[in-house]
């Protein structure tokens, strides 16, 4: 079987819409968001959730915004806003589906089983 020239995952259409929201950021805060991340990380609170709150209640961040920088502020989330690291895990992504812990694969063989014969 000839090998496909396409590759198996492309970028979630989420992630453009992500770096759209992040480009507005400097118009409308006057920094854009890898100097909200430095902002964050030297002068907000410790933990992820409490710098999300920190975020949308004392600098009036929207939800997905604060979601994100607080998020990228301790290290992760970059795959929200970066295609070649989202490529990176998106296996991990398609594998980790399934109907609670059932696997992909389980799900897939079932499938072929039962329903293609």
């Amino acid at each position: 079987m000839a090998k496909s020239a396409h590759p198996p995952y492309s970028p979630h259409p989420s992630i453009q819409y992500a770096l759209n929201v992040l480009a507005a950021m400097e118009k409308k805060t006057g920094k854009n968001y890898e100097e909200w991340i430095k902002f964050t990380q030297k002068n907000g609170p410790k933990t992820e959730e409490e710098r999300r709150t920190w975020l949308k209640e004392k600098h009036g961040l929207g939800t997905n915004t604060a979601w994100w920088i607080a998020e990228m502020s301790v290290g992760k989330g970059r795959d929200a806003i970066d295609p070649k690291a989202y490529l990176k895990l998106a296996p991990g992504y398609v594998d980790g589906f399934g109907f609670g812990t059932v696997p992909l694969i389980a799900l897939t063989l079932i499938f072929q089983r039962y329903i293609l014969g």
